[in-house]
């Protein structure tokens, strides 16, 4: 008799979690992200020539290239591209924290809405790494990764 009542505890349990499922789980949220962020790595010719074919990832090997990657969907500034039309667009920093303590920052830089930017991560230091993505001083996205053997 005890084992029923805990077995009907269970499935009563288990009803009210499926019950609890957000609504509109199962399709796009209101708010999609404005940024994009990762890090991947891979061989020299593939990060150079067609880096967007490359995996987020969160294991390099220290030989592998590795790249952190930005993409904005909105932007809040307008830039000019070399041919003077006015596009779009953000400023950012991308700073990375190494395995022993010490950051090194990249930028400001900027990114026209809707491309992909890459930013060379050069350490073969052995150990996670934090990545960290900034608009302004608003940290918007960060990743970790570890470099192995």
């Amino acid at each position: 008799m005890k084992g029923l009542k805990i077995f009907a505890a269970l499935l009563v349990g288990g009803a009210l979690l499926v019950g609890a499922a957000p609504a509109g789980a199962g399709t796009t949220p209101k708010h999609p992200r404005v940024f994009r962020h990762y890090v991947a790595c891979g061989n020299k010719m593939t990060i150079k020539r067609n880096p967007l074919k490359l995996d987020p990832t969160h294991t390099c090997a220290a030989n592998q290239v590795k790249g952190a990657f930005f993409y904005a969907s909105k932007g809040n500034a307008i830039c000019r591209t070399k041919n003077g039309t006015k596009l779009r667009c953000v400023r950012y920093r991308v700073c990375v924290d190494f395995p022993k303590g010490r950051t090194l920052c990249a930028g400001p830089e900027r990114a026209i809405v809707g491309r992909y930017y890459k930013n060379e991560i050069t350490s073969s230091e052995l150990g996670r790494h934090k990545v960290s993505w900034f608009i302004g001083r608003k940290r918007v996205g960060t990743y970790y990764f570890r470099i192995t053997r």
